[in-house]
């Protein structure tokens, strides 16, 4: 019984180790940025957000208004079969890491301020072509 806890418990502090490694190689010095808790009109293109700005993070578990319009982008921008569903899990990682091998930049499935700028968004009128934002 403790052999498994123990893998278990390992196992999870490897995979925290990984996730922390992750967003500090996608936030640069700023890894404390906020969770992109909402949506945002930023240069006529829906984009996660957080109160504070554009500058915030996405990664497997966000979940809310800001997973929805990174979601709604992959599927609008990069052909993703996705749903809008809110929650960042597997599915919505694999489109995210397709989206940045598409955009040529790190494809580590951490939505952040370098993979906002690199990835197209979903404009907020729909006659307008997907586009970037600085």
């Amino acid at each position: 019984m403790w052999g498994k806890f123990c893998r278990v418990a390992v196992a999870a502090l490897l995979l925290t180790a990984a996730t922390e490694s992750a967003y500090a190689a996608e936030a640069g010095p700023a890894a404390a940025l906020p969770r992109c808790s909402q949506a945002k009109s930023y240069h006529q293109a829906t984009v996660p957000a957080s109160p504070f700005g554009v500058d915030c993070l996405l990664t497997v578990g966000s979940q809310g208004p800001g997973v929805v319009a990174l979601q709604r982008s992959l599927r609008r921008c990069y052909g993703s079969t996705i749903a809008d569903d809110g929650i960042f899990g597997r599915r919505t990682q694999d489109a995210l890491r397709y989206a940045q091998r598409q955009a040529g930049t790190e494809p580590d499935g951490v939505y952040g301020p370098n993979t906002r700028r690199a990835i197209k968004h979903h404009p907020d009128q729909w006659h307008i072509r997907c586009k970037r934002v600085p």
